[in-house]
């Protein structure tokens, strides 16, 4: 990251003194929401954009900025911002431009890509997937470029373009260790794409798979969505009972951690179950 400071009259005290106290709240506020766990208080957040909106612009904040950029995009995603939060990271990619900061482009490509997918933007989302995986490939980071893969594929998938989704997840699993959990979204990828086409017991396979992964870490946001994917595989094939348990696990994983648009999808999904089974 190249961060330059172009030759500029002298600052006075007093704005010396308030470029201070930004960095101080951005340092702060950047330890509360590392912090945070899984749900990041409402009144953290607000104070979070609070304080990037002073932030963007001053060169010397930028290395806090950009840590607090993409501490936050999860976070705020989880918590349902849509519209308000794309036009921070589109403002944050501005900035990693002007400052030549490849690691946090990639990062907030990536982060850009996801909320383009909830928004049904899905040429706009694959861009930003696959601008995401290049930057990660150039800097050596295998994780973040198969990450971006696996989210491009399932881009791919939303598109009914089957062959390529199932050519990005095993591109993604070429890169990743055996027991590296991001394995967990290739599967979902693939089995997604057996789920369209009504292989129903590869789909289950592979949601099994996926699901193995995430209990097997602390992602209880991913453990709940491989739940409820399962879910819906069991529910094709006619084995409501066990649908019916992975839903209300899955609801009880969203409640905890805040994610009340994925909550709102089980609920539906789990109400499906009932009139497939006759309840």
């Amino acid at each position: 990251m190249a961060v330059e400071t172009s030759p500029q009259s002298p600052v006075s005290p007093y704005a010396a003194l308030f470029r201070g106290y930004i960095q101080r709240s951005l340092q702060a506020t950047l330890q509360i929401v590392q912090q945070a766990g899984d749900v990041l208080p409402a009144e953290d957040g607000e104070q979070a954009l609070h304080s990037l909106g002073y932030a963007f612009g001053l060169p010397e904040a930028w290395p806090t900025t950009s840590q607090l950029l993409a501490a936050l995009a999860p976070k705020l995603e989880q918590a349902g911002y849509r519209e308000e939060w794309l036009a921070w990271l589109e403002r944050g990619l501005q900035e990693c431009l002007r400052y030549e900061d490849s690691l946090t482009e990639a990062e907030l490509r990536f982060n850009l890509g996801v909320l383009y997918q909830l928004q049904g933007k899905l040429d706009e989302a694959g861009n930003q997937f696959a601008a995401s995986a290049a930057q990660a490939a150039a800097l050596g980071r295998p994780l973040d470029q198969a990450r971006a893969l696996n989210r491009r594929g399932y881009v791919a998938r939303l598109q009914s373009r089957l062959a390529e989704a199932q050519e990005l997840a095993a591109a993604a699993l070429a890169l990743l260790p055996e027991q590296e959990v991001e394995r967990g979204y290739s599967y979902f990828v693939q089995a997604s794409v057996a789920f369209d086409q009504r292989a129903w017991p590869e789909a289950v396979r592979l949601y099994r798979l996926a699901l193995g992964l995430w209990q097997a870490s602390a992602n209880q946001r991913m453990k709940a969505w491989s739940l409820t994917n399962l879910a819906t595989a069991l529910r094709a094939q006619g084995e409501h009972e066990e649908a019916r348990r992975c839903l209300e696990q899955a609801l009880d994983l969203f409640e905890q951690i805040g994610d009340p648009v994925h909550q709102a999808t089980a609920r539906m999904n789990l109400g499906n179950v009932h009139l497939s089974s006759g309840r």
